[in-house]
């Protein structure tokens, strides 16, 4: 009786230590988001409150990053257009074909270029095409970029996404006489379909706040990330803090509708 008790309290103790661990981390990433956006506002609305005269400037400077995210946004837009069908097809190879002798293989390529910093990505590609093709700042060697970066992060959430789903929906599917093909086309995708917009979305985010990746093109690179940074290394502070102001009020929207798809995906 007595040890039963103690392992009782035991367990209480030890749910109590996770549940406060859990609290105290959450809180400290929630403050350090409000300090980075309370940064960026400040210094982004500092100049129009004290000088007024500054308003057409600091509107210029917005309308200019503007431009900057239109052009990330298209660079984005191209490296998405290439990766999510290869994604899709990768994520469905290493999960309804575990049969296939490169499963294992393609799953741990997928699973380190995931995991690999964004910074690798860009070396790989700029010492290609610095050796090769002699174009280090071409618009296609910037697309690679993003591809490599961004095209492992997706396989692996669709593979996720693909593995929530209960394996007794394809056991009666073969039940009923339907094969492989039958079954990812109208089982898997029609349940997925949220869940992978999802995934795109939040890819997308994560791959338009990344300046690493692209970080050795020079500050010569139309991409907002970049510019933010190199602005930020010259001491312009308030230029740098109108371009955040831009990239993280289009990336709020991004994470609301990824947000929205997520909570359709969990009703």
């Amino acid at each position: 009786m007595v040890k039963r008790q103690g392992l009782r309290l035991s367990r209480k103790l030890k749910n109590a230590l996770i549940t406060t661990a859990f609290i105290l981390f959450t809180g400290l990433s929630f403050l350090a988001l409000l300090s980075i956006v309370g940064n960026v506002l400040y210094h982004a609305m500092q100049p129009l409150i004290t000088h007024v005269e500054t308003f057409q400037i600091e509107s210029n400077e917005l309308i200019f990053a503007l431009k900057e995210l239109v052009l990330s946004l298209w660079l984005v837009l191209l490296a998405l257009v290439i990766s999510t069908p290869l994604a899709l097809l990768t994520a469905l190879l290493i999960t309804e074909y575990r049969d296939c002798c490169f499963t294992s293989l393609i799953r741990l390529f997928v699973d380190v270029l995931a995991g690999m910093p964004g910074i690798l990505a860009g070396l790989a590609v700029y010492g290609l095409a610095l050796s090769l093709f002699q174009m280090p700042t071409s618009k296609i060697v910037l697309i690679l970029v993003l591809f490599l970066f961004l095209m492992p992060k997706l396989s692996k959430g669709f593979a996720q996404v693909f593995n929530e789903i209960p394996f007794h929906y394809r056991e009666a599917a073969y039940a009923i006489g339907a094969n492989k093909k039958q079954v990812i086309f109208h089982i898997l995708l029609p349940m997925t379909v949220r869940a992978l917009s999802a995934s795109v979305l939040l890819g997308a985010a994560r791959t338009l706040g990344a300046s690493a990746p692209l970080l050795l093109f020079g500050v010569g690179v139309h991409y907002l990330a970049v510019d933010i940074y190199a602005l930020a290394v010259r001491g312009s502070d308030g230029q740098a803090a109108d371009y955040a102001l831009v990239l993280l009020l289009l990336l709020g929207v991004v994470f609301s509708i990824a947000a929205w798809f997520d909570r359709d995906v969990m009703e």
